[in-house]
């Protein structure tokens, strides 16, 4: 932005300051989880909002005053978890007389964005906050607000055209109209038929941008406020949801710690076989277990009715892990254990030898099995999908 007292003429020469539109985002070429991966952006399981938040009556989801307390008034983007995500944009309007700057504002644009459970739809919220005079007195009182775009997608995996926008987009207000706690709801939706896979997925990129609608005063150009990834899924195994809408640039990070009374037994072999898997049988030399976040090794989940290959690999898992199992002592009140789960592509099965097998309390083996199965269906991790386990 411009100072007090800058020649408009020249600043707007060096700056090429243009208000048309922004073009969208580029197409994506990568699931969101693997840009993730490679920018260490993960939440854990026992961190989601909702679970911060339980105790609120509407704290499953993010507002944008909760929004504006995660980032701390900061500008600043972040996907909360699968269903949350928030972002923070400082910008500003400055005016003109006679060919100089007398007057100039600042604003927070605030974004709240949620995700769904039985719909192929992304809400998000946007909102002007925080709007103030920093220097003059001016007497206008400009249109502005936000307006979103979205990108298809053209993986390794498929592809998907964009995702359409509906609701409140473009919806420009005064800085008094926005300074009424007024926001602006945007939806992002899509179709089974648009998606691609057994799962009908749709991967689409997002991009909000600021726009002044009003000739006076000027802006720096439409600014980009947020960009992030959404997907879309018709999974028929994930439980009573068959379909839902999630924010992918995160990479999801199963949790279990080894206090735990009801999984703690299970939480200390995958411990010992993350951080010491030459202590773990089968014995192999330079066995090496993937699934921590230091390993950078991610789990593939694998969900045996999704296709004969995935059956198959399942048996396989379970047929490799009692081999192993056959040569340890069993105890009466004992399950075998093993790690990679039976429910990933990295199981015993895999026959490379990267796994543990461990006798150990029944109940807390089951527990631990259930929590991993309602982690899969209530944030929606998908065949082909993929995640860490970390232990406390």
């Amino acid at each position: 932005m411009p100072k007090l007292g800058d020649d408009f003429a020249v600043w707007q020469a060096k700056h090429e300051n243009k208000r048309s539109l922004n073009g969208g985002p580029d197409p994506l070429a990568e699931k969101g989880e693997d840009w993730a991966a490679r920018n260490a952006k993960t939440y854990s399981s026992n961190q989601t909002y909702a679970k911060r938040h339980s105790a609120l009556a509407a704290g499953t989801k993010v507002t944008i005053a909760s929004c504006q307390a995660e980032l701390g008034n900061q500008e600043d983007s972040a996907v909360i978890d699968h269903y949350n995500f928030c972002a923070i944009q400082k910008s500003g309007h400055f005016w003109i007389k006679d060919g100089h700057v007398f007057a100039r504002s600042t604003f927070d644009i605030v974004i709240a964005g949620t995700g769904a459970e039985g719909s192929r739809t992304n809400t998000m919220t946007a909102a002007i906050r925080n709007y103030k005079f920093i220097e003059g007195t001016p007497s206008t009182s400009p249109k502005f607000g936000i307006y979103w775009l979205t990108s298809g997608y053209n993986g390794s995996d498929g592809s998907n055209p964009a995702c359409s926008i509906g609701g409140e987009n473009k919806l420009y207000l005064t800085r008094q109209e926005w300074a009424t706690n007024r926001t602006a709801t945007t939806t992002i939706t899509s179709t089974r038929a648009q998606g691609y896979s057994r799962d009908g997925v749709s991967r689409c990129g997002l991009q909000a941008s600021t726009h002044l609608v009003n000739e006076v005063p000027e802006s720096e150009g439409d600014i980009k406020v947020a960009a992030t990834g959404v997907r879309h899924d018709s999974a028929s195994y994930l439980g009573a949801s068959a379909s839902g809408a999630i924010f992918d640039r995160v990479v999801p990070v199963m949790h279990y710690s080894r206090s735990s009374t009801a999984h703690g037994a299970v939480a200390q072999h995958i411990y010992t076989a993350q951080t010491n898997p030459a202590a773990t049988w089968p014995k192999q030399d330079g066995k090496t277990i993937p699934g921590s976040i230091a390993s950078g090794k991610r789990l593939m989940p694998l969900y045996p009715e999704w296709d004969a290959n995935a059956a198959q690999a399942y048996k396989d898992n379970q047929k490799a892990k009692d081999a192993a199992c056959a040569d340890l002592e069993k105890v009466d009140g004992e399950d075998c254990d093993e790690y990679p789960f039976a429910s990933t592509w990295e199981g015993a099965g895999l026959g490379d030898g990267n796994f543990s097998v461990q006798y150990l309390n029944s109940l807390q083996n089951r527990s631990a099995g259930g929590s991993l199965a309602g982690w899969y269906n209530s944030d929606r991790i998908l065949h082909f999908d993929q995640y860490y386990v970390n232990i406390a």
